[in-house]
């Protein structure tokens, strides 16, 4: 799978990981709206199940429970607490 990340000029996989983080954080602010919030945790979930297939598919199903885990919880804090996962996810080796 590293090299579905080589073809689109990605060396290394948590890149692609820190680029789902920083689109995050553009859209943080306190009345971000659920529809909103949802597209990105779309997208985040599409570049996570890439990042899993490539090093451990378990990281996949543990982000879907992390999804389940904070549903209650108001968009902004589902987004602030969905970028801190993201950054442990790509602080690991």
């Amino acid at each position: 799978m590293s090299n579905y990340f080589n073809n689109y000029g990605i060396s290394d996989p948590k890149d692609i990981l820190i680029k789902v983080i920083e689109k995050g954080i553009e859209l943080m602010t306190p009345n971000i709206q659920e529809i909103l919030f949802q597209s990105w945790q779309d997208y985040a979930k599409a570049v996570i199940k890439m990042y899993a297939d490539n090093k451990n598919s378990q990281i996949y199903i543990n982000y879907l429970q992390f999804i389940i885990s904070i549903s209650g919880l108001p968009p902004y804090e589902k987004l602030k607490t969905s970028i801190e996962y993201l950054m442990e996810i790509a602080r690991k080796p």
